[in-house]
This record gives structure tokens, sequence and C-alpha cells, in this order.
């Protein structure tokens, strides 16, 4: 899951003779802050908040965002990259059961009761994940201070004059 945020130069220019150039770079700054909002916030709440267990960081340090223009259109784009449980965490799902065996060694070595049991390999049933989002909950916090950054560009974007 990525979260999408979206602009376009042209409804804003239409309303005002300033040129395209200035207000888009505007957009582009104001766009910037935002993804910068938001990655932050999505890390904090991956570390503090959502109840995921940080033990390698790969998760939180997957957490890329792009900007892309087509035309007038400019389109911020978050999430994680490259990390295939990460929409598991988000929206929560079933894990298929699997047989698990030994990659690096003969045998898997794990501990039932106290006991060291080894194994030439194993069944893990199907598990439900429940949804611990970090993604939505961090856009639903700072949605205001994000629509804020974007009436700055607003205000940043055409200055008018004495006001």
């Amino acid at each position: 899951m990525k979260i999408v945020l979206e602009t376009n130069a042209q409804k804003f220019a239409k309303h005002f003779e300033q040129g395209n150039k200035e207000i888009d770079t505007q957009m582009r700054l104001a766009m910037f802050r935002a993804m910068s909002i938001l990655k932050t916030e999505i890390q904090q709440h991956l570390r503090y908040k959502s109840g995921l267990k940080v033990q390698t960081g790969t998760l939180l340090n997957s957490i890329a965002w792009e900007i892309v223009q087509a035309g007038s259109k400019m389109t911020g784009i978050i999430g994680p990259e490259n990390v295939p449980y990460a929409m598991i965490h988000e929206e929560g799902g079933f894990i298929p059961a699997r047989f698990v065996k030994p990659r690096l060694k003969q045998a898997l070595k794990f501990e039932i009761n106290g006991m060291e049991v080894f194994s030439k390999g194993h069944w893990i049933p199907a598990t439900y994940i429940q949804p611990r989002p970090y993604l939505r909950p961090s856009l639903e916090i700072h949605a205001e201070r994000i629509a804020d950054t974007f009436g700055i560009f607003i205000l940043d974007a055409w200055r008018l004059p004495n006001g």
C-alpha cells in the first residue's frame, strides 16, 4: 500500500494571471514538504506506536517517496519499497500454511517447552495477522498539517501584495 497525494497546477493557474513556472516550483516545494512530513511521521509511528517490533529496521528503512510530474499533474507517492511483508502489517490478512526446511544447515533447531528439537522440516499452519497500520494513521494524524503546507504554497505562489 502506498499513500498518493495529487495536485494540479493548471487548476490553480486558471484563477490567477501569474506564470505556470512559479506556481509549479512552489507546488513542488509544497509536495516535498508534505512527503517529508509523512515520511518522518510514518517512521515515528513504526518505531513507537504501531505495535510492531522493529528488529532489523528493514521496514523502517524501506519508507521512500517520490514526486512524479506529468504535464501539470504532480503526484507524491510514499510507502515501503521491496518489503514483502509490509502490506500484511498495514491491512492484516492470512499467511498460508507452509513447509519450512533448512537452507543453510542440515536441520532446523528450535525449542519446545525448554527442550532443543532438531527437524529436517516443519509445517507452519495458516496464520492470521492482525492489521497494525502505520501508513494510514500517519496521514490521518498529519492531514491538517499537510493541507496547511499546500495552503502556504498557495500564498507563496501568488504573494498577495500588502497581505
